[in-house]
């Protein structure tokens, strides 16, 4: 169940992230396509725009997956933490009641 929560939580945000670019993207060209400017320059600027959106866009990218080795990374040792905990209150248990047990 952990997982399907954390895949989807990556799904959204990629999905996030490209939403966002396709609507900055969207928003620079139609912004750049009003103002009146020859078209070698216009297309000069929305090439710019589109190398500067995909930087960006690379960079976010980069940072969540960072994020999420770190979250993963966190993850693996709490589990660990917590199979080691239980192997010890387990091993503890036995050892309690075999001492009963012989006791008895």
């Amino acid at each position: 169940m952990g997982e399907s929560r954390n895949s989807n939580g990556g799904g959204m945000a990629k999905g996030l992230m490209i939403g966002l670019l396709a609507g900055g993207a969207l928003g620079a060209s139609i912004a750049l396509l009003y103002a009146p400017k020859p078209g070698r320059k216009l297309r000069a600027e929305l090439k710019e725009k589109a190398d500067t959106l995909m930087e960006d866009g690379e960079e976010y990218m980069m940072a969540v997956q960072e994020k999420a080795a770190e979250i993963v990374g966190d993850a693996k040792k709490g589990i660990t933490q917590l199979f080691s905990d239980t192997e010890k209150e387990i091993t503890r248990s036995v050892k309690s009641a075999t001492k009963e047990a012989r006791h008895s």
